[in-house]
């Protein structure tokens, strides 16, 4: 039996004052933000986005990077609000660029546009936020990044973008208890951006370099200031790790804490990102409303992710019954390629072909409309548009929907257990029924417990969890991209620099082996653990002789009692579990059994080594304490990536124990 201890390195990150919560703040033109001047702008280092306002009529010019001008005249706004809370959903910005006229959407989900060398977005309306003129937009010479990916990242590991609930630059909130309901709250979201995720499971990773400026673990903020003095915060953690300080440096990547709902969380487990532009934005609570993050999350993901295309069914809808409901597919992406088809699929079965659909709906509730995109390389994604409907004689005060999180969202592997937790927000919904797309059910869901499914099958899964509000359904769906086992090597650990190398093994210089019988010690259930180690690091290899039938690794993560993951040595050595494919294990016999396993083909260099001793589980000879880290890629892959945490308070030492 093979016990294994890792221990993964705690990142340092900053806390804003516990009384951060921006949700509560008054919703349109009321919530005053300050227009970002040149002088603020230049403070940002990790985007040469530059940024102008406009009213009707006026023009300006933008110099490119090669000398070139592009004069840009405003030319119309016109918005358009929802018919059930009255708040701004989208506006169409017409604008004349070198004499040429170009309809700029604005509006959550969507990414700036580029034409004659010039990337612009139209962020937001002075119908959004209380802005010095009619129209804010960001500009870029095209060949520059929308933000440079090495100096900010994505700050989650091992998820999938869109896999989860969003709120996104200007979107009404709608995830969060009562969000959006006529008796709930109803504002904007443009002071940053939020992430869904499973709570206590999803691993925060820092987006920038810098030094940790306050962490408040009791309400999950964390701050951290760059060398320019701009803060990025990460609110609603649920635990942050202990060697997040205030002063303490913090790398781009580095780990700092679990995904949660502390704080004014609005009882839905997310991380929320936003950026603060100075020490007295800071003090004063007062974030960057007129910095849109999506286009930088976006571009952070997708340059450290080959992945797409990306259906984008997003934002929600808020209607009343009979009201014609208008669906956009437009804002789909196809890295590398191009979106050949989009398919919107509703309830009741009825298609519609296109990027744009329509759909009215005659009974409240809680409906999903699903979107299907194809790319010219002939990928395949799907994405999900929450409509709530309200009756138009008199609408309901609240209209309730269903949380879903899952862990892992990227990297899943068939027969690999994916974790579930789900809950409704609003109000009470009965007869919860999960449906994981393969056949498999669960009746009566118990909300907010824990499920586990393995998907046996690789490909897309769409995991359909429907209940029931008084008369009216309510439904939720999330999408499982299932992978077949396969080697990547840019998933591999790197260990840059000096690092020490330790050795578990029967093997004695002077030639005094026992291979039979080599043990470190015997644990409480009389299975023979052979390697047991806490520390930051990685295994590189397993090899093993007299590989016989019947005998069995058994692996242990964090001081788990169970095993994780339970195989036969056999099935293991000869790259048939989904988690150790060849080439990486290989499986031969010369007169014995032979076998080996290796997950860092590449050499290292070796540094210097500390042993202790330590009893426990009855005789130990001796627990190795070894230094190093281990890579992002490495956290999120392999069974020795996953580090668990408690729901409250910092995760324990990983660990790793065979």
């Amino acid at each position: 039996m093979i016990a294994n201890r890792f221990c993964i390195l705690a990142l340092s990150v900053l806390a804003s004052p516990a009384s951060f919560r921006a949700e509560g703040a008054p919703a349109g033109a009321s919530e005053r933000a300050r227009s970002i001047t040149p002088a603020q702008a230049a403070k940002i280092k990790y985007s040469t986005q530059r940024f102008e306002y406009l009213d009707v009529g006026e023009t300006f010019v933008f110099r490119l990077k090669d000398g070139a001008e592009r004069r840009i005249r405003l030319i119309s706004v016109s918005e358009e609000k929802d018919s059930v809370i009255g708040l701004v959903r989208r506006a169409e910005v017409k604008v004349e660029i070198d004499g040429e006229t170009i309809a700029l959407t604005c509006a959550p989900y969507v990414m700036p546009t580029e034409t004659r060398g010039l990337r612009i977005q139209a962020d937001t309306t002075s119908a959004w936020l209380d802005i010095p003129k009619r129209v804010q937009f960001s500009l870029w010479d095209a060949t520059d990044p929308i933000v440079d990916a090495k100096l900010f990242g994505f700050p989650l590991a091992g998820y999938r973008l869109f896999s989860h609930g969003m709120q996104a630059y200007n979107e009404p909130v709608h995830l969060g208890h009562r969000d959006g309901d006529p008796a709930g709250q109803r504002f904007y979201h443009n002071y940053g951006i939020d992430l869904a995720g499973y709570e206590g499971r999803q691993k925060v990773l820092s987006a920038i370099d810098g030094v940790v400026a306050g962490a408040n673990p009791e309400q999950g903020d964390l701050t951290i200031k760059d060398d320019r003095g701009v803060i990025v915060h990460f609110g609603h953690l649920d635990s942050i790790l202990s060697g997040i300080r205030e002063g303490a440096q913090v790398k781009r990547g580095q780990w700092v804490g679990m995904l949660g709902r502390r704080g004014g969380s609005g009882n839905f487990s997310h991380l929320h990102v936003g950026i603060f532009l100075s020490d007295t934005d800071l003090s004063a609570d007062r974030a960057a409303r007129n910095l849109n993050l999506y286009p930088w999350v976006v571009a952070a993901y997708r340059s450290e992710n080959d992945a797409g295309p990306f259906a984008v069914a997003r934002p929600h809808k808020a209607v009343l019954t009979g009201e014609k409901v208008l669906f956009e597919g437009a804002s789909s992406m196809a890295p590398g390629s191009s979106i050949e088809s989009f398919r919107w699929e509703s309830h009741d079965g009825t298609r519609a072909e296109g990027a744009r659909a329509e759909k009215v709906y005659e009974k409240p509730g809680c409906y999903i409309a699903s979107l299907w995109v194809k790319d010219a390389r002939g990928r395949v994604d799907v994405d999900f548009c929450r409509v709530r409907v309200y009756s138009r004689s008199k609408p309901e005060d609240v209209v309730p929907t269903l949380f879903v999180t899952f862990e892992p969202s990227a990297g899943v592997l068939a027969d690999r257990p994916v974790h579930f937790r789900i809950w409704p927000q609003g109000r009470d919904v009965s007869d919860i029924r999960v449906d994981f797309g393969d056949g498999a059910t669960v009746q009566g869901y118990e909300p907010y417990s824990a499920i586990t499914h393995s998907f046996r099958d690789a490909g897309i899964h769409i995991v359909t969890v429907t209940g029931t509000a008084g008369d009216s359904p309510v439904t939720e769906k999330v999408v499982v991209h299932v992978e077949t086992a396969s080697v990547s090597l840019d998933r591999l650990p790197i260990l840059p620099g000096l690092h020490a190398v330790g050795q578990f093994s029967s093997h004695n210089k002077k030639g005094l082996n026992g291979d039979s019988r080599w043990r470190l010690y015997d644990d409480e259930h009389g299975d023979a653990v052979i390697f047991d180690v806490e520390g930051p690091g990685c295994v590189r290899s397993l090899w093993g002789t007299d590989i016989r039938e019947g005998a069995t690794f058994r692996f242990h993560f964090d001081g788990e009692d169970a095993p994780r993951y339970t195989i036969p040595l056999l099935e293991f050595y000869q790259g048939k579990h989904p988690l150790f494919p060849p080439p990486l294990a290989s499986y031969e016999r010369r007169g014995r059994w032979i076998g080996d396993i290796s997950w860092m083909p590449s050499r290292i260099r070796i540094g210097p080594r500390a042993s202790r001793k330590r009893p426990r589980h009855g005789r130990r000879p001796h627990r190795r304490s070894i230094p190093g880290r281990l890579s992002r890629s490495w956290m999120s892959s392999g069974p020795a990536a996953s580090a668990g945490s408690s729901s409250r308070g910092n995760p324990p030492t990983p660990s790793f124990r065979m």
